[in-house]
Formats: C-alpha cells, structure tokens, sequence
C-alpha cells in the first residue's frame, strides 16, 4: 500500500516536471528567438542548394 502511494506520487512529479519542462524549455526558445532562427538557417539552406544544383 506504501509502495502505491510512493509510485503515484513518483509519476505524478515525473509528469509535472515533464510539463514544467516543456513549457520552460518553450519560453526559453521565444526569448533567444531560437525557433526563428531556426526556420531561417533552414531557408538558407534550401536557397544555397538551389543555388548549387544550378551551377553544376
């Protein structure tokens, strides 16, 4: 009985630090503008290959 209420407690502190995680993890890449950047050095990239394919 002790061991189900220490299991519970266990995967309910695993599950909230996941959340916390997640939303902390979130607000950090909105602050930095990671996820922009993101996308932009994903552009570039694509650019820089069409680019390539042409001169060769």
């Amino acid at each position: 009985m002790i061991n189900d209420a220490y299991f519970i407690w266990g995967l309910a502190l695993f599950v909230i630090s996941v959340i916390l995680f997640l939303i902390f993890r979130e607000v950090v890449c909105w602050y930095w503008k990671l996820n922009k950047i993101t996308m932009l050095l994903e552009s570039i990239d694509i650019r820089l290959s069409k680019i390539n394919e042409k001169l060769h």
